[in-house]
C-alpha cells in the first residue's frame, strides 16, 4: 500500500489565537499547515498553491462565508473544505454544503472533533490514492 504523504492544510480564522490552536491540531499528524487570517489571504494562497484541506471560519467577512467557499472552489474545484462557525443560526448546513464544504463544525467544538475530521479525510485520500493505483495497474 502506498504511503500517504503529509497533507497540505490551510487554516483560516480571523482570530489569530484560534488559528494557531487549530493549526497545532492539524499539524499533529505530521501535516504541513499554513495560516491565513483573511478571506483575501485564503484566495491568494489557493492561487499560489494547491492544498489538501481548507479549514475556514465562515464568520470572516468580505466576502461573506458562503461567498468565500464558492470562491475557494472556483480556484481549486476538488478542494475538501471544513467550515466552522459560531453563528449556527446564520448558516443552514445544506447551504454550507451546497457552497462547497464537505463538513460544518459549530463552535465551540472540541479539538478531538477536528482531529476526527482530519483522520476521515486522510482515510478518503488514502482510498482515492489506492483506487487510482489499482485502476492504473489494470490499464497496463
Amino acid at each position: 500500500m502506498p504511503i500517504l504523504s503529509a497533507m497540505q492544510i490551510l487554516v483560516s480564522d480571523d482570530e489569530a489565537p484560534i488559528a494557531e490552536l487549530l493549526s497545532s491540531v492539524c499539524a499533529r499528524g505530521g501535516h504541513q499547515v499554513a495560516i491565513e487570517t483573511s478571506p483575501a489571504g485564503v484566495l491568494r494562497h489557493l492561487q499560489r498553491r494547491a492544498v489538501d484541506l481548507l479549514l475556514v471560519d465562515l464568520d470572516m467577512t468580505d466576502p461573506g462565508g458562503l461567498d468565500l467557499l464558492r470562491a475557494a472552489r472556483a480556484v481549486q474545484a476538488d478542494l475538501p473544505i471544513v467550515a466552522t462557525t459560531t453563528h449556527v443560526s446564520r448558516y443552514l448546513p445544506e447551504e454550507v454544503i451546497a457552497a462547497g464544504a464537505i463538513d460544518l463544525l459549530c463552535k465551540p467544538f472540541t479539538m478531538d472533533e477536528l482531529a476526527i475530521r482530519i483522520a476521515l479525510l486522510e482515510e478518503r485520500l488514502r482510498y482515492v490514492q489506492d483506487l487510482a493505483a489499482h485502476l492504473g495497474g489494470q490499464r497496463r
